[in-house]
């Protein structure tokens, strides 16, 4: 479904992301880990169309996708919710999810924006407040509902669960199995590595912008050397650079 073979990025002189890869198939979920700075969020902006690529390729359904400005991505079914929800406070809820179909080429149906209030039904007692009286639990709500609205067919999300209490957390959680089970392909970009790897089938662990592991979450989840990286606590000084576990790429 999404592919992307070779991509490098950079802001100005820094490069950002050197020569990462990655595939996800039709109804896979792909966690994306590391540490800040890492270049988590700058794979999603280059993806999308936000950043440009350097080299490398995009694919997405098929088609190269790699010079095609972000509308047209979206339009084909590329969708985003970013980091720190980006709401627009000073429009109502109900504005912000109509804002989601903006690039599509038709005008999205009662019937759409019902079936939206029905899956979050504090939205729906609030579709006419302002989106800067909603909690941030709320607003994380209306931002993937806003993605919905676009008609994904895939969606990456970024730091879903930032700044979220773990009931909230494991409410969006619950939330994204849910899309993935009704045929969204799901890219999550995560801090909580251990929900994350829980959540997916595939990850990607970035160090520096560039690709330390590639492969089944499962097995990147059992690996020692692996859980202490990213799941908490440090690798012993003595150890080797993450060498990747069995059946895992580098």
């Amino acid at each position: 479904m999404l592919e992307a073979n070779g991509l490098s990025a950079a802001y100005g002189p820094v490069k950002a992301l050197a020569e990462v890869s990655l595939r996800v198939d039709e109804g896979d979920v792909m966690a994306v880990l590391g540490a800040n700075g890492a270049g988590k969020t700058t794979l999603l902006r280059t993806l999308l169309g936000l950043l440009p690529a350097q080299a490398g390729h995009i694919r997405f359904l098929g088609e190269d996708i790699t010079r095609l400005k972000p509308a047209e991505r979206v339009r084909r079914g590329l969708v985003m919710v970013p980091e720190g929800r980006r709401v627009l406070t000073s429009l109502t809820v109900e504005e912000n999810l109509l804002m989601g179909a903006y690039p599509r080429r038709d005008t999205p149906s009662v019937a759409e924006l019902d079936a939206i209030y029905g899956r979050f039904s504090n939205l729906a007692q609030r579709r006419h407040m302002k989106a800067a009286v909603l909690s941030g639990g709320e607003q994380q709500m209306l931002a993937i509902g806003r993605a919905m609205m676009a008609r994904p067919k895939l969606m990456m999300l970024d730091e879903p669960s930032l700044g979220l209490s773990p009931r909230l957390t494991a409410e969006v959680f619950a939330l994204i199995a849910s899309l993935n089970a009704e045929g969204i392909a799901i890219l999550l970009v995560e801090q909580n590595a251990m929900l994350a790897l829980e959540a997916s089938r595939h990850a990607l662990v970035l160090e520096l912008g560039r690709t330390a592991f590639d492969g089944p979450s499962p097995a990147l989840l059992r690996d020692d050397r692996v859980r202490r990286a990213y799941l908490g606590g440090s690798a012993p000084e003595d150890a080797p650079h993450h060498t990747p576990p069995e059946g895992v790429s580098p």
